[in-house]
């Protein structure tokens, strides 16, 4: 028995022995990694109790493919999804929100008169109030109210001239008529708080008349050779666009000038600004209302040849506050984001539809600055249409220009969107031809874009 159990004990101390030798083997093995790669075979017992074999490719370091997220643009949520098309009979020039943003409105020109149409937020078509049937163009005021144009032309003579222009109440009572008989009319703004109308006359950028009116239909002012520019954020300034600065004792060496004029709306007076030696035809004011953007054909000349236009900034009061030069000779947009932080600004070559497909551009540029003018990016061959986000941290642009027939035509069909540096953050497409303008809501939530292609679509 004493034999046995020293046998025992040998055995025991010689296996704990050959355990503790291969140890440090069995614990590097199970350390080691399974190469990628590497095919990996398991037994398994099969429902009949038959071994198989289950092999697996898979290597060892994969991880699972996650669907990419769609990027949000803005604050609000936006990412640029397309969710509803609305079929017109024309292209469609004119977009504008509700205030709360539950109605579109789509303006499509068409022979004897403007389509106006109203859409839900949705893309469902809405019955227009039967007191706004037959309108050529409206407005929806803060408030609420509405203004509204029509018939598209007032010929002189006609009995119901006096009646083309409209305030209505949201209850759809008649507020106001604006006494109107001029032939043509080329643009009206409302001042902010909605205190007072200014409408432009003529069919040139500078060559028409400005008329004011205060809410309820009074003529405040009637001013000759005149376009309009903008109201201010206040509601205290206009600016108006001259070509008749001689008449004031302006202009260089006598000759007729063009420039920028503010209209007080205390004082009901103009103040003049005489620097500028061609016509102006873009004013936007800074949301502070202490700054005018404005530029036009003004440009620097070299070798007889205009060769960068002037964007000049100006003070409420008619201060120089300084200019800066786009690259290309025609200012055709300007607009300051609404948290004032930025100024895009956008120009081309003297005419529309002016490409230079030699050098691979089509005479556009884009360009961001700072308030006091400083360069912040800078694009080719993008941007006429422009529209902020209404935090003002995100500028959606449309590059249009009304050419089908040239290779940027494609380029005319995306939205691009920028932050406030500068940065291009997407680009969205989805219409067939040239984007012509864009509206945000007035949340941000959604954006409208209406094309050359007789579409207008809702992005979210």
């Amino acid at each position: 028995m004493a034999e046995f159990d020293k046998r025992v004990r040998f055995f025991r101390a010689f296996a704990f022995t050959v355990l503790l030798l291969l140890l440090p083997l069995l614990v590097a093995c199970a350390a080691t990694p399974v190469p990628p790669g590497s095919t990996i075979t398991v037994p398994t017992v099969s429902p009949t109790a038959q071994n198989t074999i289950l092999t697996s490719s898979l290597p060892a370091t994969a991880t699972p493919i996650v669907p990419p997220t769609p990027s949000i643009l803005t604050a609000t949520g936006f990412k640029g999804e397309s969710f509803a098309t609305l079929d017109h009979s024309g292209p469609v020039y004119n977009l504008g929100w509700s205030p709360d943003g539950k109605i579109l409105t789509t303006i499509t020109f068409k022979a004897g008169g403007n389509l106006v149409r109203w859409w839900s937020a949705n893309g469902q078509e809405l019955a227009l109030p039967d007191y706004l049937k037959g309108v050529s163009d409206l407005t929806f005021l803060a408030d609420d109210r509405i203004f509204s144009i029509g018939p598209s032309e007032c010929k002189p003579g006609d009995k119901d001239c006096d009646k083309k222009l409209r305030l209505w109440g949201k209850d759809g009572k008649l507020l106001a008529n604006f006494a109107y008989t001029d032939y043509y009319l080329s643009k009206n703004i409302w001042s902010p708080d909605g205190r007072f109308l200014a409408v432009s006359s003529g069919g040139g950028m500078v060559s028409g008349r400005v008329y004011i009116w205060s809410e309820d239909g009074t003529l405040l002012a009637s001013l000759d050779n005149n376009s309009l520019g903008n109201w201010s954020a206040d509601s205290k300034m206009l600016a108006i666009l001259t070509s008749s600065l001689a008449n004031s004792g302006c202009g260089s060496n006598n000759q007729t000038g063009s420039g920028l004029a503010i209209w007080n709306v205390e004082s009901k007076k103009l103040i003049q600004v005489c620097n500028r030696p061609t016509p102006i035809f873009q004013a936007a004011w800074s949301p502070d209302s202490q700054t005018i953007a404005s530029g036009g054909e003004e440009a620097l000349i070299q070798n007889n040849t205009r060769t960068s236009a002037f964007v000049r900034l100006t003070g409420r009061g008619g201060e120089d506050k300084g200019s800066f030069n786009l690259s290309v000779s025609f200012v055709s947009n300007l607009a300051w984001s609404p948290n004032g932080k930025a100024l895009a600004a956008t120009a081309r070559n003297g005419c529309i539809d002016c490409i230079s497909l030699s050098n691979g551009s089509d005479g556009s540029v884009l360009e961001l600055r700072s308030p006091q003018g400083k360069l912040i990016a800078s694009y080719k061959d993008s941007g006429y249409t422009l529209a902020w986000s209404p935090d003002g941290n995100t500028l959606a642009t449309a590059a249009f220009l009304a050419s089908e027939t040239d290779k940027f035509e494609i380029k005319r069909r995306l939205i691009s969107f920028y932050n406030l540096e500068g940065k291009l953050l997407n680009t969205l497409s989805g219409h067939t031809r040239s984007i012509i303008n864009l509206a945000w809501s007035p949340d941000g939530k959604l954006l409208a874009s209406a094309s050359e292609d007789k579409t207008v679509k809702l992005w979210k």
